[in-house]
């Protein structure tokens, strides 16, 4: 089976739409208190919820377009 040529970037713009909402602050107002328990909880999971959906979304591509993204934005820990 052939991957169609639009995944690529569907993929892409996919994944950065699940980074940015990952990033966007919860909440009306940022808090500069100390930091709650859970509110580092459930960031920590949103980060793991991140990581699991661009684990899974780059499952999908094909094995050079995969290692080619994995390259440029460093998710392998690497530099990009």
């Amino acid at each position: 089976m052939a991957f169609s040529s639009y995944a690529v970037p569907a993929i892409r713009h996919r994944l950065w739409a699940i980074v940015a909402q990952a990033q966007r602050p919860q909440g009306r107002v940022a808090r500069a208190a100390a930091a709650d328990p859970a509110e580092l909880a459930a960031q920590a999971w949103r980060r793991q919820a991140v990581r699991a959906a661009l684990r899974e979304a780059l499952a999908y591509l094909p094995e050079r377009s995969y290692h080619i993204i994995v390259a440029a934005y460093g998710l392998d820990g690497q530099p990009p």
